[in-house]
């Protein structure tokens, strides 16, 4: 730990006076037509430094920073100068002032201690720790000058500090640094040398190369992990001061950080209540900047460059990001870091559609080039990772042979597997290995996925809601006498229908270095970070709770927890890291390497309207082989959701048409076969998918058919008749809200004769429905309530909301007032309808 670093006398309390710098002439201009970094490029030249602000305006001084909330960079052209007089207030504290300025805390600017406390907070990971820490004081003895003698510099530089083998220095922009306000930077001076090297190679990359591709052009982004604060005082009165404290990455691009307003001219002109003296005092500022350097082995820690998200990715990580947090590929990137289940896909010469999407995904990692598509907005169904990677671990059995899945990945077998239905009950255990323990027996294969219980149905509230219970996830784990190793979790974020799933991999099981893929992003964590801060979501603060609807719960903003885990069998740990650094040898299709989606009609027939339409329910299929009718009969073991289909896409917007049978769609809800297959091809099955609707039932094809029970995610219950996925026939619905209805059903809703009884008030109502709505003869039982007198006189289903203009009678809905137009009560003519909200009406 080398010695603070200070602009002058180290010891003395007040900072040495040091006069303005020369005026810096103005920065080269920067080109507006900023070019899309290409990929696999050389390290590019050195280009003009920016400045990185934490204010909210935008920037004008940069045609690239412009489009950043919180960027600066030092304006093209210095402003005209025009000189106003700041005036001083010369204003002192009352007696009564004075003797609440004394009743509270004070701290004065000069107090190192105290403010190397507040800048230096506790690092809370064993793998990051401070190398050197020092400080810059700088005295500006004319900061606005005088009309004789003005203050013309547009931006002043302190004298220079070594901190860590590096040096450092403040900038202030008296005028702002394009902005009314007062700018301040911190600025390291030695990343901005020529001498600097902006990249350097990778130590190791975490993901092999293609064959051809040149690992030489992914150069690792030179970068330092910093803990800072920026302090500007009143020197003759130290006690009044501004302080302000962050955490940030410098690099040589973006080598400065600081705060475009940090402070306004008036503000440090006039005495505030409670300061003994104004921030400026006969012209004079002190600055004080106060470094740390923390030793960061992800190279990660603190990046918010977010200008180019992709590029960043790869020159931090190595890694290809993708744009999305879907399920699908959630479930197809642990497995692509895993190098046997790479050469299985690679090896299949002709592909199916599944294969085939899995495949150029692949092509991407290896490249990591970025298709024209990237960035694009993906519509996903409803599903979890679990889901799909069930579905494509089945389809990859039927179309590479169950010995092939066997020996070179994971088989995720009903029996013998800890998912769905039979996933872990992690509820009341405390850690994974407790939950394997208290388990069934479980298969040991080469990637065992574990999925963890993170929802609950609650039956007295009638409520699903999400467990975020701590569930401790060990890297080692024993399954019977086999010895794992923890390779990647999945994590399922916001409420249970959210469909926001993030993966976190360990390429090499050899080293403490995880990288999240998360949305158009790759970022490299320890796994303190990856693991251990999603184990579970404490709900301590409710300051960061909100209720949802979907959920029916009290969740955090940030309640991102683990639900599904990957392990690798000992055995098998040098698959993680033997051919990291190797080039991938590989005959990539034409097709993928041009981004051509799959031909699958090869003999030139188009397909129907119906499939080429992304939001059709009917599910073409075209004439196949003995293979692909094989697969089909397959796929029947599972029920695909009733919700639209949508092509999956690979977080590049790039979709592919093909046949429903050949994809691992995004919404299907696998369905556990409890029964053999009758020849009318209708059995007992169940469906328990996380933020998925449970059934428990018939089924025939891939629909709801016969008797079932359904509970959707919203709270309802419905137990009853089934036909084609909806309900129809005779059936119990029982609501969230505890009413019950018991009757006849059609197309999902209720039609014919039914009993309809009211939780709260037990009124009864039977009679006839027609299309979910009462209709005809009916005869009700029950007494008036409170909440009776509160419903619509017209249709008595929803509660009175609207008031009648100008009359003001208040005695309808708003879809049944919007049908009137005399008052029922006054029978004067209704101009305007008002909107009732936060106050419960009702009629006596």
């Amino acid at each position: 730990m080398s010695a603070w670093g200070l602009a002058n006398n180290a010891g003395s309390q007040q900072p040495p006076a040091v006069p303005p710098f020369a005026p810096t002439p103005p920065p080269p201009s920067v080109d507006s037509n900023f070019p899309p970094p290409p990929q696999l490029r050389q390290p590019s030249p050195p280009r003009r430094m920016l400045t990185r602000s934490r204010s909210r305006s935008p920037d004008r001084s940069s045609a690239i920073e412009s489009q950043q909330s919180q960027s600066g960079g030092e304006d093209e052209e210095e402003p005209p100068f025009h000189w106003r007089e700041l005036v001083e207030d010369q204003s002192v504290p009352c007696d009564d002032e004075m003797k609440y300025i004394l009743t509270k805390e004070e701290h004065s600017a000069l107090e190192i201690k105290h403010w190397e406390n507040l800048t230096f907070f506790p690092l809370d990971d064993p793998a990051f720790y401070a190398t050197d820490a020092g400080r810059v004081d700088w005295l500006v003895e004319s900061f606005n000058g005088t009309k004789d003698l003005p203050n013309k510099h547009y931006l002043m530089r302190s004298p220079i500090v070594r901190v860590g083998d590096y040096d450092w220095r403040l900038k202030l922009y008296p005028r702002g640094n394009g902005s009314g306000a007062v700018s301040v930077y911190l600025e390291c001076v030695t990343m901005q040398k020529a001498d600097f090297e902006e990249f350097e190679p990778f130590d190791v990359l975490p993901f092999p190369t293609l064959q051809g591709y040149s690992s030489d052009a992914m150069k690792k982004r030179r970068s330092i992990a910093v803990q800072l604060s920026l302090i500007v005082y009143n020197p003759a009165e130290p006690r009044t001061h501004m302080f302000k404290k962050d955490a940030y990455r410098f690099s040589k691009r973006s080598p400065d950080y600081g705060y475009r307003y940090f402070f306004y001219p008036e503000e440090m002109c006039a005495r505030s209540h409670g300061q003994r003296q104004p921030l400026l005092r006969n012209d004079k500022l002190a600055f004080s900047a106060y470094i740390r350097i923390v030793n960061d082995p992800t190279g990660c820690l603190w990046l918010s460059d977010s200008r180019d998200s992709f590029e960043e990715s790869i020159h931090s990580t190595g890694l290809r990001p993708f744009c999305g947090q879907s399920p699908v590929m959630a479930a197809y990137l642990p497995l692509l870091h895993f190098e046997p289940f790479r050469k299985l896909i690679m090896q299949q010469a002709e592909p199916s559609k599944l294969i085939y999407d899995i495949q150029t995904v692949l092509y991407k990692m290896l490249t990591r080039t970025r298709s024209g598509g990237y960035g694009r907005f993906a519509k996903y169904g409803l599903s979890d990772a679990i889901t799909c990677l069930r579905r494509l671990t089945d389809m990859l059995c039927t179309q590479l042979g169950h010995e092939d899945m066997q020996r070179n990945c994971s088989l995720m077998s009903y029996e013998t597997g800890a998912f769905f239905f039979n996933r872990l009950r992690t509820k009341c255990t405390g850690s994974v290995q407790e939950a394997v323990n208290n388990h069934a027996t479980i298969s040991a294969s080469a990637v065992l996925t574990l999925e963890l219980q993170r929802q609950e149905w609650v039956a007295d509230q009638r409520k699903w809601i999400k467990l975020t219970n701590t569930v401790k996830v060990e890297e080692a784990l024993s399954v019977g006498s086999e010895r794992y190793t923890l390779y990647a979790a999945i994590t399922h974020s916001g409420h249970l229908q959210s469909n926001i799933h993030n993966v976190y991999v360990r390429p090499d099981l050899r080293a403490d270095r995880w990288y999240a893929y998360k949305d158009g992003v790759v970022t490299a964590m320890t796994f303190k970070q990856a693991v251990s801060a999603h184990e579970g979501a404490q709900r301590q603060d409710a300051g960061h709770l909100r209720a949802s609807s979907l959920s029916n719960g009290r969740i955090r903003y940030d309640d991102e927890v683990i639900y599904a885990v990957m392990y690798v069998r000992d055995d098998c740990r040098r698959y993680t890291y033997d051919t990291i650094m190797e080039q991938t040898v590989w005959e990539v299709p034409e097709a993928i390497r041009k981004g051509k989606p799959y031909q699958r009609f090869k003999d030139g027939k188009t397909p129907p309207k119906e499939f080429l339409d992304h939001n059709s329910d009917l599910a073409f299929r075209a004439e196949q082989d003995q293979d692909e009718q094989e697969e089909r009969e397959r796929e029947e073991r599972y029920i695909r959701s009733v919700t639209p289909i949508y092509m999956p896409k690979d977080g590049d917007g790039d979709v592919h048409l093909s046949d429903v049978d050949d994809m691992p769609p995004e919404e299907p809800n696998p369905m556990l076969v409890t029964t053999v297959p009758s020849a009318s091809h209708k059995w007992q099955a169940y469906q328990d998918c996380l933020g998925c609707d449970y059934y428990q039932g018939e089924v025939f094809g891939d629909k709801f058919q016969g008797k079932g029970w359904l509970v959707t995610m919203s709270g309802n219950s419905y137990t009853g008749d089934f036909y084609q996925g909806k309900k129809e026939g005779q059936g119990t619905m029982v609501y969230a809200s505890g009413d019950v209805y018991e009757g006849e059903w059609k197309d999902d809703v209720q039609h014919g004769h039914g009993k309809l009884t009211y939780a709260v008030s037990g009124s009864i109502y039977v009679g006839e429905w027609q299309e979910g709505r009462k209709h005809g003869k009916f005869h009700l039982e029950g007494t008036v309530t409170e909440d009776d007198k509160s419903l619509c006189t017209i249709c008595y289903e929803r509660d009175v909301t609207t008031a009648f203009y100008d009359c003001g009678h208040v005695l309808a809905c708003k879809e049944c007032a919007h049908q009137i137009d005399n008052c029922p009560i006054c029978r004067r003519r209704v101009l305007a309808r008002l909107q009732i909200y936060g106050v419960k009406m009702s009629l006596e």
